[in-house]
C-alpha cells in the first residue's frame, strides 16, 4: 500500500470520556467532530436501544463541542475577526444560536460522532 502520510488530527477537548477534534472532511472553519471515547457505537441508531442513556451522551457530546467552541475559537480574537460580522455576535452564548449539530444516517468512521 502507498502511504498517505501520518494521520493527526487537531485535538480540541478531552476528557475522561469524550474528545473533540477538527472534523478531517470540514466545511466550515469550526466544524467539529465530538466522540465518545468510553464506548463503542457504530452510529445513532445504538441510542434508540437505551433512549434514557442515549439522550445523556448526547448531551455530554454537545456540552464538549462547546467547550471546545468557547476555547478554541470563540477565545481566538483573531478569528473571530475573521469570520463573524462586528456587533452580530455578541458572546459564545449568540454564537451557539447559529450553531448546527447532527448526527450521520449512514455510518462514518464506524464511530458515532456529533
Amino acid at each position: 500500500r502507498a502511504s498517505r502520510g501520518p494521520l493527526t488530527l487537531s485535538l480540541r477537548y478531552e476528557d475522561a470520556s469524550t474528545l473533540v477534534y477538527d472534523d478531517p472532511l470540514a466545511r466550515s472553519t469550526c466544524h467539529l467532530n465530538a466522540v465518545p471515547s468510553d464506548v463503542h457505537l457504530s452510529d445513532w441508531r445504538a441510542l434508540l436501544r437505551r433512549p434514557t442513556q442515549g439522550r445523556a451522551l448526547l448531551r455530554r457530546l454537545l456540552s464538549a463541542a462547546r467547550a471546545a467552541l468557547a476555547t478554541s475559537f470563540w477565545a481566538d480574537e483573531g478569528w473571530r475577526r475573521s469570520v463573524l460580522r462586528p456587533g452580530v455576535v455578541d458572546s459564545v452564548d449568540d454564537l451557539r444560536l447559529h450553531e448546527i449539530a447532527a448526527l450521520n444516517a449512514v455510518p462514518s468512521q464506524y464511530q458515532l460522532h456529533l
